[in-house]
């Protein structure tokens, strides 16, 4: 018997209307979320500028000190909900790559799917997949595809080493990609300054996964006749599709 196999030679194509509504839902609950908490961070700020003015009005000699005490609790209480933001923005385009890659698994019956591909990365294992077994042309993407990953060494550094360069020379070349990231002027750290970058994240990932699920749709595909047992698979050029 032949290694792939089909059921039959009709071609069908895979529906993503229930997809398409969740991801819609999660972008409107991630939105609704971050409009909430700008919101409060907006009002904070209003609130340290009169907490500040107060302290120099009543302490003028003190107005240096001040400033620089008030600076960090102007930076690092936004800076922590950015930097999760980013982070859960990241996690979940994982999610939903990870999601649409079993979806065309399941309905099409491949042995392969995308834990048996070698390597950690979601995302990157996610592109090979998409790419062998749905036939996603990427360079109609190439810029949407390129940005994420900027996104993604971006969130490496927030997640894996605290918001800190770990090659400084190399990592500013990156941090300097970015509008809205500044690094201190003490240290290794870098920090985010305000939400665009946040809603240019989210905005970027909704339009790279319409993009894939536009070209799935327009896809037809094969189911097939059975599963074969693999552990790994990291010879790519020798997939079906």
């Amino acid at each position: 018997m032949d290694l792939f196999e089909f059921t039959d030679d009709r071609d069908f194509k895979i529906d993503l209307k229930e997809f398409r509504k969740r991801f819609s839902h999660e972008l409107k609950c991630l939105n609704e979320y971050f409009e909430f908490n700008n919101k409060m961070l907006t009002e904070r700020k209003e609130k340290l500028d009169i907490d500040l003015k107060v302290d120099i009005q009543m302490h003028p000699e003190q107005e240096e000190s001040f400033r620089g005490f008030y600076e960090i609790d102007y930076i690092k209480i936004p800076c922590y909900f950015y930097n999760s933001a980013i982070v859960s923005l990241y996690s979940l385009l994982e999610t939903n790559i990870n999601s649409l890659c079993g979806i065309i698994q399941e309905e099409t019956n491949f042995a392969i799917e995308l834990s048996d591909l070698s390597g950690f990365n979601i995302i990157d294992k996610g592109k090979r997949f998409l790419s062998k077994v749905a036939n996603i042309d990427f360079e109609k993407i190439k810029k949407e595809w390129n940005r994420i990953t900027d996104f993604q060494k971006l969130r490496n550094l927030i997640v894996h080493n605290n918001a800190q360069m770990k090659n400084p020379e190399k990592d500013c070349n990156l941090i300097r990609k970015f509008g809205g990231v500044n690094i201190s002027g003490i240290g290794n750290d870098f920090y985010i300054t305000d939400i665009s970058l946040v809603y240019e994240f989210l905005e970027l990932i909704e339009k790279f996964i319409v993009s894939i699920l536009e070209q799935i749709e327009d896809r037809k595909f094969k189911k097939f006749k059975r599963a074969i047992e693999i552990k790994k698979f990291d010879d790519y050029d020798k997939f079906l599709f």
